[in-house]
This record gives C-alpha cells, structure tokens and sequence, in this order.
C-alpha cells in the first residue's frame, strides 16, 4: 500500500513526532510511505524511516491513502493524487473546520469529543483515532528507593493554550 502524509514542516512538535512513529511502524511493516512538507529535508531530530519530499513533487505519483491535519495546507493537500484522503481533526471550532467538512475526505478526530461534535455539527462520521505516548521511548526511569526524596511530575503543552489542561496539572501539584 502507498501512503502518504502532509505536513507545514518537521521541526519538533509533538504533531509532527506523531506522523514521523507512524510513519516508521508502516515503513516497518513494509508499506510504501512519503511525508510531503515544503522543503523535503528528513527531519534531523527523530530517525524517519519513510520518503520525504517536497511539496514541489506533489502529483507526480499516486497513492493509495492520503492523510493531512492541518489547515494551512490543504491547497496542497488538493494537490496530492490519492484514492482516499483522510483529514485528521485536531481541534475543534477551527475557522476552516465547516469548509473542510464540505470536502469528499474521509475524517478522522483525535478524541472522542471532538468526533462526536463534528458527527452532531455536521451530521459527518468521524472515526476514533486518540493520540498516545510510544511507551518504547517515553518510560519512567528506574531509581533506587534510597535515592527518592523528590518527584518529578511530567506534562506537556503550552500554558497559555486552555485546551492542553496544564492548568490543571499545576493546581493538582500546587497542593502537594
């Protein structure tokens, strides 16, 4: 199978890590898979066992599935020859989100909420697809008993995005 994946860039964002593991799992597993982003460069932070190509190239081979969550870049993503195109929703309310809906896209939300909005809004169907943590990379350390006198609590986003809840993880800490 031939797939392939859209993306702004591949600088460190934790979208992007993403795309890149699921990449390499299909890779992997022997299926043909390309991530298109403006430049083409492999990303130099995380091994990519996939194709990456420029968005100068988009068109001169077909695909099986074609896959994209951002909006900013859907011209291209129109671009791509593909015989199913799956839009991954990633947030709710975006301005492009009815406009989006209107395309011949299959749809996928990264939450449970947020596909049922868009089943409700938009009388679409959206299927499940939540995000995760690769437990092979991300695990806790080992520590001996004797050397615990702190702890350390880990989250991730930007405070000033409501939606990632590290207001939460701060009050719930802030406590202890």
């Amino acid at each position: 199978m031939k797939i392939a994946a859209l993306l702004p860039h591949v600088e460190i964002f934790g979208g992007v890590r993403r795309y890149l593991e699921i990449g390499n799992e299909l890779a992997k597993r022997g299926y043909y898979f390309v991530l298109f982003h403006p430049d083409g460069s492999k990303p130099e932070w995380l091994e990519f066992k996939g194709i990456t190509k420029s968005f100068s190239s988009l068109g001169e081979e077909d695909f099986d599935i074609g896959l994209c969550s951002e909006y900013s870049i859907l011209p291209y993503f129109e671009k791509l020859n593909a015989r199913a195109k799956i839009f991954y929703f990633l947030l709710k309310g975006h301005k492009q989100e009815k406009e989006t809906i209107k395309k011949n896209y299959f749809f996928l939300g990264n939450s449970e909420g947020l596909c049922r909005h868009l089943e409700k809004k938009y009388n679409i169907s959206c299927s499940r697809a939540p995000g995760g943590v690769n437990p092979q990379f991300f695990f806790p350390a080992k520590e001996r008993e004797s050397e615990r006198s702190e702890f350390i609590v880990l989250c991730y986003g930007r405070i000033y995005k409501q939606r990632k809840g590290i207001q939460h993880v701060i009050r719930a800490v802030e406590g202890l």
